[in-house]
């Protein structure tokens, strides 16, 4: 009975365009796009890339990674993170960011005390030793990790407070476990305040935060008498 009813009287004429029935916001937006960032580094070619990691390839060869990021889509160079000079064919002293102070920095390897060593460095050779560095991690990761950043400059990765406030209280040095004390500087050298929002009530306020004077850093006598 029904066999000769044509389909286009079942479905609304708009089903057979492929777009469906019509509804209230049209299907093609005529909106213009926003136009695209700037270009910036993270953009670069391999070859852009390469240009930077291309002196340090020299000397760094067989034992270091070309990239920390495991992505292939993330192309950035040495210098790109860790800053330096790596035009090929110069000298180590030449090619890296040489620290303000050298009598602590005399090898490849951190001295003790390096997290406070470094409050008397520059910017330059924070980033050089340790890009992830919180110090200047804006600088050097800010570009694509800026949220993760203030994340963790708030969080017991900067700070260690529970380390700090386990061995005080452990060894009787601090009577709470109310955690207190820590380590975390900023750029300038100052010590930087914790955020405690349980304990205020407000968003992003800030209570002490600093090390007994019996357990401040001083450098060993041996040091002192060079420096002398």
């Amino acid at each position: 009975m029904f066999a000769g009813i044509s389909l286009s009287f079942i479905l609304p004429s708009s089903a057979s365009d492929g777009y469906g029935p019509p509804v209230s916001v049209p299907t093609i937006s005529t909106e213009k796009k926003s136009p695209p960032p700037a270009r910036n580094r993270v953009d670069q070619t391999p070859a852009e890339a390469m240009a930077k990691s291309r002196g340090c390839l020299e000397c760094h060869k067989g034992i270091d990674a070309h990239t920390m990021h495991t992505s292939p889509n993330v192309v950035l160079g040495c210098t790109d993170c860790h800053g330096g000079n790596a035009t090929p064919g110069l000298k180590q002293r030449t090619a890296h960011v040489l620290p303000l102070n050298p009598l602590f920095w005399e090898s490849s390897a951190n001295p003790n005390d390096s997290s406070v060593l470094l409050n008397r460095e520059s910017a330059e050779f924070i980033q050089f030793v340790n890009p992830g560095d919180l110090r200047v991690a804006d600088k050097s990761c800010g570009l694509c990790h800026n949220e993760h950043i203030g994340h963790v400059t708030l969080s017991m990765m900067n700070h260690g407070a529970m380390l700090w406030g386990a061995a005080l209280y452990n060894n009787g040095a601090f009577p709470l476990k109310n955690y207190r004390y820590g380590q975390a500087y900023g750029l300038d050298g100052v010590p930087r305040p914790r955020s405690d929002k349980r304990r205020a009530g407000l968003p992003g306020s800030s209570v002490g935060f600093g090390l007994p004077r019996a357990i401040c850093f001083s450098p060993p006598r041996s040091k002192i008498r060079r420096m002398l």
